[in-house]
């Protein structure tokens, strides 16, 4: 598998390495590196990293350069000693590295994880090599059809949710987790009841309207916790959003999975992206799932694909993206609701390892026909 990235920063990478894993695949992971954390987790799933060692993707154009140079020699490099029978790519970054490798006789998996509409280069690159490809894998099934009849790609597609697998989760569900980081990151000492947005923080994730609509909430005894990362010029935005509120509490990025020990000690967990592309209207975040599977109930944008799933196989409702109202009525209604683990069926999710199990022997038919 190949991510010119840093594994934290894609969790569906990582539950398609330990799922693929699991049905008797030797999984070798080519990246630009990983934290500790991370590392140590896919170690014990027996994936094996191979990487540059970073912990953070140089913010220079030399340093990028530099980057694309050394990562095409270590693809090189690891292919030679794996030999590999599939390679895979995630994402359109690392499809343009597909020609590093363009002797190799193997089978091409294209995990499409972005639809890059506003990207024009990348867009070009994920086309491209999904007209190669022997299989595409999409996160959502409207993304499969824009992307089938975009590129023009005659491979067939198929669709697995950024869901993680059940086991990934963290072992122990300590309940007192959020309230523990929630008070060490000055919080206020009255709340108990948490509402929580995990992720990235930029603003097409519409954090800053997030606080605001939940400041005009009025339950002294209910805080949100920020849980993640982005540019600095954009944190300093929701910091000012913040302005002192006791009741809200901003906490730096913790490595999958342990960032769920956080999460699942909420009540309400916020997905927010503003409908400017067709990426974001037809998203497929992993977050949802992660709420979900935590028993957090789940307020998000209502757009088609998360319309589908909310109410329905996940629960919670949806909000109007145009309404800082609408996102605040939502919070309220669950809040005020019964939030509680009876109120979900993990067994009704997708069987994200059932799925990659039949994506592996469909690959190994592949190979067979190859042979």
């Amino acid at each position: 598998m190949v991510f010119p990235g840093i594994v934290d920063d894609l969790p569906p990478l990582m539950a398609a390495a330990e799922c693929i894993g699991l049905h008797g695949a030797l999984v070798t992971v080519v990246a630009v590196g990983a934290s500790e954390a991370v590392s140590d987790h896919m170690a014990s799933r027996k994936v094996r990293l191979i990487s540059l060692a970073r912990v953070a993707y140089p913010g220079t154009v030399a340093g990028k350069f530099l980057l694309r140079l050394s990562f095409s020699r270590l693809l090189r490099r690891a292919a030679g000693e794996a030999t590999p029978d599939v390679i895979w790519y995630h994402g359109g970054h690392a499809m343009a590295y597909s020609g590093v490798l363009r002797g190799c006789r193997c089978l091409r998996v294209a995990h499409a994880h972005e639809l890059y509409d506003r990207m024009r280069r990348l867009r070009m690159i994920q086309n491209e090599f999904l007209r190669k490809a022997d299989l595409c894998i999409v996160p959502e099934e409207n993304r499969a059809w824009i992307l089938k009849v975009d590129s023009g790609a005659r491979a067939p597609f198929v669709v697995v949710p950024n869901c993680p697998p059940m086991d990934s989760l963290p072992a122990v569900r300590d309940k007192d987790a959020a309230r523990t980081a929630f008070h060490a990151h000055g919080g206020s000492p009255e709340c108990g009841r948490f509402i929580i947005y995990q992720g990235l923080m930029d603003p097409g994730r519409s954090v800053v309207k997030i606080v605001e609509a939940f400041r005009q909430l009025e339950d002294r005894h209910v805080g949100l916790i920020l849980l993640g990362w982005g540019a600095e010029s954009y944190i300093a935005q929701v910091r000012a959003a913040v302005d002192g509120d006791g009741r809200i509490a901003m906490i730096p990025r913790v490595p999958p999975p342990g960032h769920l020990e956080i999460t699942a000690g909420c009540s309400v967990g916020v997905i927010s992206y503003e409908p400017t592309s067709l990426n974001t209207v037809y998203c497929a975040p992993n977050k949802l799932w992660e709420y979900a599977l935590l028993g957090v109930a789940v307020l998000a944008p209502a757009y088609p694909g998360l319309k589908g799933v909310i109410g329905r196989t996940v629960r919670g409702t949806t909000y109007d993206p145009a309404s800082q109202a609408s996102m605040k009525k939502g919070m309220a209604d669950l809040l005020n609701g019964k939030i509680g683990e009876d109120d979900f069926d993990p067994s009704s999710f997708p069987s994200v390892p059932k799925l990659y199990a039949d994506i592996h022997a469909r690959l190994c038919g592949g190979l067979s026909r190859h042979e």
